[in-house]
């Protein structure tokens, strides 16, 4: 079982994505530094490999790096 990340569900090993709120299944490489925040995004939390990359190639969204230069601005 994996529990989401978005909802808090626990969902069985064999599904990738929740059942509840379509949040795709964590990969296990949670990002140290520059990631997704999107729960949605098959990226979610996972290092987007570019320390300066504001936008996530795979869904549109904001990364963590760019989401603080929003907040402070």
């Amino acid at each position: 079982m994996w529990k989401c990340p978005n909802c808090d569900e626990l969902i069985p090993d064999s599904k990738n994505v929740c059942a509840f709120c379509d949040t795709a299944k964590p990969t296990g490489k949670v990002a140290g530094g520059n990631y997704c925040i999107n729960p949605k995004c098959s990226e979610y939390k996972i290092d987007v490999g570019n320390a300066s990359q504001k936008i996530c190639r795979k869904c549109g969204e904001l990364t963590s790096v760019g989401k603080k230069i929003k907040d402070m601005t």
